[in-house]
């Protein structure tokens, strides 16, 4: 076995907890529902720029700029977390 797979797991892990509660921090969901409605840390980072850019102080035509421009990647995101609200 690799010396470093544990290594790299633990490091996986740990990044996708500090992702999981700046995004409870972003939004009313705990921790452990964020980590549950996204479990890719892709999805996480994703979700990050997307709350970012929401709680920014540009005016909502930059912001639906913004979606449009990146619905294909935030799209799966999106509907992850609408349907965590339902």
């Amino acid at each position: 076995m690799n010396p470093f797979t544990e290594v790299a797991k633990q490091s996986r892990e740990s990044t996708k907890k500090a992702l999981a509660g700046k995004i409870s921090s972003l939004v009313t969901f705990p921790e452990k529902k964020v980590e549950r409605l996204l479990p890719e840390k892709r999805d996480m980072e994703e979700f990050v720029k997307l709350m970012e850019k929401v709680k920014d102080e540009t005016d909502m035509d930059e912001k639906l700029a913004y979606l449009e421009t990146n619905v294909k990647t935030m799209g799966k995101v999106i509907i992850q977390v609408l349907r965590g609200l339902t």
